[in-house]
């Protein structure tokens, strides 16, 4: 055994050659404030390292994580994606919150894989400053939501997910009312909330997302819109609501004044009108898939003086004949319009002269008409703009004289796998 441990010592002295006690290494000659300073720029994995070195390394690489303020799955600050792809990651990761937790103001667990629930508990423990926390990924519990209501009292910006059946509107509306400078929250494959508790946010929110989330009910949601005075976006994308089948007339005439970005999908208007009458200052707006949105509303819609980003995907209905001028419109989607004709688009892209990108993929209507409308338009324009279009690929369209031309135009042909896993993403 003895001649065993001599053959290993000699090995290791081989590959990193004899220590000496009785010589300083001459890093070591640095005080601690130089060595601290030193650590604060080492990625995770190496801090803790270097933990093992020695004493009073441990106790100045523990005191380097006084500026550590963001944790997220970005591979400049782990050093190692291994951890990632760890059995062990959530023990990981409460080594590092065990460290760094009084200290951080920014924690995001989007992209860890494999995290339990019981990690939001170190979270409520370790992490009482956090400002943004990002824990969609990872189910809520009533036990964690409990302990993060006792103890994060300061957050700016949340994004949760999925929550048990007894994490409810009653503890969710607890935790937000703790939270009175939160301005930030997306919701993301929520079925158990009513949206009762958005009645608890603070009444200055300046944003509301909710993702592929069900509401029981309406009504709280247009109370809860009402008392946001300063909210500037509103998303209900992909989310439904199973108590009526048109319930977003009062939704509509909720929305605040001040929105400038709207995004409200797959839904049944009967006034869409009002969006253009109550929401002046809207910028973006995203109203695809839709039902009953008509040639009148789209052109209420188009009358928008703030108006530059347009999504208008799948909507049946629409021909793009009241397409009116729009003098600060960029972009326009409407994938998988079937009646939309040339004639509109030719009359916008003519008057609307920042417009440089336009996804027209599904609309079998449009014609070379289009393109060779287009490639004058880019050929006469004084700002330079380059105008990018999206096809489809099984369409009959004409590119040499685009080819042929060096000029402002590109033209991108989607297949209809491309275009699927897009609409997926």
């Amino acid at each position: 055994m003895e001649t065993r441990a001599k053959s290993k010592r000699a090995r290791r002295n081989e590959i990193v050659g004899s220590w000496n006690p009785d010589v300083e290494v001459a890093i070591n000659k640095l005080n601690d404030d130089c060595l601290t300073k030193i650590f604060m720029f080492l990625p995770i994995v190496d801090r803790v390292r270097i933990e093992g070195v020695c004493k009073r390394w441990r106790n100045i690489s523990k005191e380097s994580w006084q500026n550590f303020k963001t944790l997220n799955a970005d591979l400049a600050i782990w050093g190692s994606d291994v951890v990632f792809y760890s059995p062990n990651v959530r023990r990981i990761l409460e080594q590092v919150l065990q460290r760094s937790g009084s200290f951080l103001r920014h924690l995001d667990l989007f992209l860890f894989l494999r995290m339990e629930s019981y990690i939001l508990h170190s979270i409520g423990n370790l992490c009482p400053n956090l400002q943004y926390l990002d824990i969609q990924t990872i189910k809520l519990t009533l036990p964690a939501m409990k302990i993060l209501t006792k103890n994060c009292h300061n957050l700016k910006a949340l994004t949760f997910g999925e929550s048990t059946m007894a994490c409810d509107d009653t503890p969710l509306s607890e935790f937000f009312s703790e939270n009175k400078q939160l301005q930030y929250l997306k919701l993301v494959l929520n079925y158990s909330c009513t949206g009762k508790c958005l009645l608890s946010l603070p009444a200055d929110m300046d944003t509301i997302i909710m993702e592929r989330c069900s509401l029981r009910s309406i009504n709280y949601l247009s109370r809860a819109l009402k008392q946001f005075g300063q909210l500037k976006t509103f998303s209900f994308m992909r989310s439904v609501c199973s108590a009526l089948c048109d319930p977003f007339p009062t939704v509509i005439h909720s929305l605040p004044t001040t929105l400038k970005i709207l995004e409200m999908s797959n839904l049944l208007f009967s006034n869409i009108d009002c969006i253009a009458e109550n929401c002046k200052k809207l910028y973006h707006l995203d109203i695809s898939g839709s039902k009953n949105v008509t040639e009148t509303g789209i052109q209420a819609i188009t009358s928008l003086p703030e108006i530059k980003h347009l999504v208008l995907n799948y909507l049946p209905e629409i021909t793009g004949y009241n397409f009116t001028y729009m003098p600060k419109l960029q972009t326009l989607c409407c994938r998988g319009c079937d009646h939309l004709k040339d004639d509109g688009l030719c009359t916008l892209l003519t008057m609307c002269d920042l417009i440089e990108f336009m996804d027209l993929y599904g609309c079998v209507q449009i014609t070379n008409i289009l393109l060779k409308c287009a490639l004058n338009v880019v050929k006469t324009r004084t700002n330079n703009l380059v105008l990018h279009l999206i096809l489809s690929q099984d369409g009959l369209f004409d590119l040499r004289p685009i080819y042929a031309n060096d000029t402002l135009l590109k033209i991108t042909l989607l297949t209809e796998r491309e275009s699927r896993d897009e609409d997926e993403d």
